[in-house]
């Protein structure tokens, strides 16, 4: 992580730079597609945190979509 985030105490919460390194992008276009909504997130201040279970979820529904 950068600067001065920490990490959150719950291993179900994380960062953009995680899901990131999840997904093979890059921390900005985690960010931007939080931003426009395509990606399932919470919002605190300028900061997006992630739940690696709707994340998890998220990647299925797109896998499995006819």
């Amino acid at each position: 992580m950068t600067g001065s985030m920490r990490a959150p105490l719950d291993p179900d919460i994380m960062s953009a730079a995680d899901v990131a390194d999840m997904l093979g992008l890059k921390e900005q276009t985690v960010t931007e597609a939080a931003a426009r909504g395509e990606l399932p997130h919470r919002k605190i201040g300028r900061r997006y945190l992630f739940s690696r279970r709707a994340i998890t979820s998220w990647i299925h529904g797109m896998l499995y979509q006819p």
